[in-house]
């Protein structure tokens, strides 16, 4: 079972990763196609989130999600939520989502220790 987990594990960061990619090459007036695929790496994030299956991330031993990851870097650079979704082309609600999963993974209740805890156990992120 943990080599089925493991090789679902890869094919979501990597579908992530090509989501990812290709919304840096597209061109931003092309208003239908980003939001194809903005709705396709949410479906992607929802499916890791429903079924508890973290996106590897180097030295992540608290399985912190990809998305979690960039929420909390932008976080750590002292972002508001609105402006973190703004920077994500999320919604608010999502970036609390995040947050909420972040707080219960890593057992904190507020931004401040959030921050405090990912610096003090230097938990990379990209």
């Amino acid at each position: 079972m943990n080599d089925k987990l493991n090789t679902i594990q890869k094919s979501l960061g990597e579908l992530y990763e090509e989501c990812e990619a290709y919304e840096k090459i597209l061109n931003p007036d092309n208003i239908q196609a980003n939001a194809i695929l903005l709705s396709l790496k949410e479906k992607i994030q929802k499916i890791v989130n429903e079924a508890e299956v973290p996106m590897e991330l180097p030295n992540n031993d608290f399985h912190i999600t990809k998305r979690e990851g960039e929420v909390l870097a932008l976080l750590i650079d002292g972002l508001l939520n609105k402006e973190i979704a703004y920077q994500m082309g999320i919604t608010d609600r999502t970036v609390q989502f995040h947050l909420k999963s972040l707080f219960t993974k890593v057992d904190v209740s507020s931004r401040t220790e959030l921050v405090a805890f990912t610096l003090k156990n230097k938990i990379i992120l990209k």
